[in-house]
């Protein structure tokens, strides 16, 4: 972020392909109102049974604060102190962690229907093949900690997970 010299900032992940016009249509919406951040709606590509599980699932939270913003205005981002680098791992639940801190600070953010990031799968398996099932369980331990309101059907969730997790490893 100290490197970066223009007003946005973006994020995005390795396996993404931008849909034309993704950044004048942000930077367009950001313009246009007193916005800080910017949902873009993300599309899971691929024909496989997982891809068009993962597909059907994103449908459920684009534009949630469960979905992470990608598109800032920098020095808003930097306001809300970034992505919180306690987080382990390849950062899973970073990204809701800051929407929450965004959100708390009393600004909104915004989804933007008119771009699009399509998400490849991996092809090479090395998805599968990454060791984060610790990162990932610790990280939304984390997470749950700071935003998720104590209830019998969270302590199940975690019940869950960490069974989930276990049995993955």
């Amino acid at each position: 972020i100290e490197k970066a010299k223009g007003k946005y900032v973006m994020f995005i992940d390795c396996d993404m392909i931008l849909s034309p016009n993704l950044i004048e249509n942000c930077v367009s919406m950001i313009e246009s109102g007193d916005y800080l951040a910017l949902h873009v709606p993300e599309i899971v590509l691929g024909q496989n049974f997982w891809s068009k599980v993962r597909r059907f699932e994103r449908s459920f939270y684009n534009g949630t604060v469960i979905d992470g913003a990608r598109f800032f205005r920098k020095d808003k981002f930097v306001e809300a102190g970034g992505f919180d680098e306690s987080y382990g791992g390849i950062g899973d639940w970073s990204e809701p962690d800051l929407a929450f801190r965004i959100k708390q600070l009393g600004y909104v953010l915004w989804f933007n229907p008119l771009a699009k990031l399509y998400h490849e799968p991996s092809r090479t398996g090395a998805y599968l093949k990454r060791d984060t099932c610790q990162a990932r369980l610790s990280n939304y331990l984390l997470f749950s900690r700071r935003w998720v309101k104590p209830h019998w059907r969270h302590s199940l969730y975690k019940g869950f997970l960490y069974a989930y997790y276990g049995f993955k490893r």
